[in-house]
Parts: C-alpha cells; sequence; structure tokens
C-alpha cells in the first residue's frame, strides 16, 4: 500500500472491497439523520421547496394602513446667493442681479468671479467691473447683506441666501497738477 492509497477512517483498512462504483473519495458523515447509507458516499438529496409565487403574494394585503402619508418633499429649495451689480448714474451700467449656487465655504470673491462680470488682478483686488476698470476715476461699494465690506475682506464666507451689492462709482476726473 502506498501513502496515496485512501483509507476507510472507521476500520483504516483500505478501500478494496466492491467495484470502482462503490468507492468513494470522502468519508461518510457519520451517525445522524442525514448520515446516508454509512458506506462512505453523500447523503440522499432532499427535495427541492416548492418556489414562492412572484411578488405581491396570494391575494389582497390586510387593511387598512395608516396613512395618509405626505408627499416626498424631495431637495428642498436650491441655496443660492444673490450678487447684483450696478451703477451710478454716471456708469452705463444697467442693474442687474445674478443668482449664484451656495456651497459650504464659498467666499465674497468666489461668488463674484461666479457672476462672469468681475474680473480681480493680482492679490485678489477687484480691476474690472462689466468692461469698466477700476481705478483714479472709477471706485466701488460693496455691501453684504447692506453692510459695507472694504476691498481687502474679499475672502469672508458667506452664508445661504446672503445678498451681495456691487455698485460702481463715478469719482470724478483726475485733478492735473500745476
Amino acid at each position: 500500500m502506498t501513502q496515496y492509497d485512501w483509507h476507510n477512517e472507521s476500520s483504516g483498512q483500505p478501500f478494496s472491497t466492491g467495484d470502482a462504483s462503490s468507492r468513494s473519495l470522502f468519508p461518510s458523515p457519520g451517525p445522524g439523520p442525514e448520515s446516508g447509507t454509512g458506506t462512505g458516499t453523500f447523503p440522499t438529496p432532499r427535495p427541492r421547496p416548492r418556489p414562492r409565487p412572484p411578488y405581491p403574494g396570494p391575494g389582497p394585503f390586510p387593511g387598512p394602513f395608516p396613512g395618509p402619508f405626505p408627499p416626498y418633499p424631495g431637495p428642498g429649495p436650491v441655496s443660492s446667493i444673490q450678487v447684483t451689480i450696478s451703477g451710478d448714474r454716471s456708469i452705463p451700467i444697467f442693474p442687474r442681479t445674478y443668482s449664484v449656487r451656495f456651497f459650504p465655504g464659498i467666499t465674497l470673491y468666489q461668488a463674484l468671479l461666479e457672476t462672469g462680470q468681475v474680473q480681480f488682478g493680482i492679490g485678489g483686488q477687484i480691476r474690472a467691473v462689466s468692461g469698466i476698470r477700476i481705478g483714479y476715476q472709477v471706485g466701488y461699494e460693496l455691501r453684504v447683506n447692506g453692510r459695507l465690506i472694504t476691498g481687502s475682506s474679499l475672502f469672508v464666507p458667506l452664508i445661504p441666501f446672503d445678498r451681495v451689492s456691487l455698485r460702481l462709482i463715478f469719482l470724478g476726473p483726475f485733478p492735473t497738477p500745476y
């Protein structure tokens, strides 16, 4: 007998009785209701359960159910920030309001940039609004919810439904030195 021969666990003898169909490579599962015949074969298969009927099942469901249920509200109102750009009587800008979508952490700089009407220079300073350059003759007034904001405070965070106002102001001709 070689080391590759299969042995019967109960007697320690090699499987040599009967023909090849009665031999099994696996031992019997042992005593119990599913032990099969005890000859080393797998247990006899059980009958399969009957398939379930398709949903919703047989017959109507018992009722009544609690209700009525309110409709699903959906994602809710979209938070936005209102940005209004206007000019005084001397500046030819028709007042226009832009609705900028709010996201957590949005700053005043980003809200103005989203309108597409405000151009920024190096350091984040406003350089032009609707093609009109900010300089000696034209300045601007920036407000958030009616409160005046300086040009160096462009990186303050905004909250949903804030109102931003950017108004261009004509400062007059630059005086010539004598």
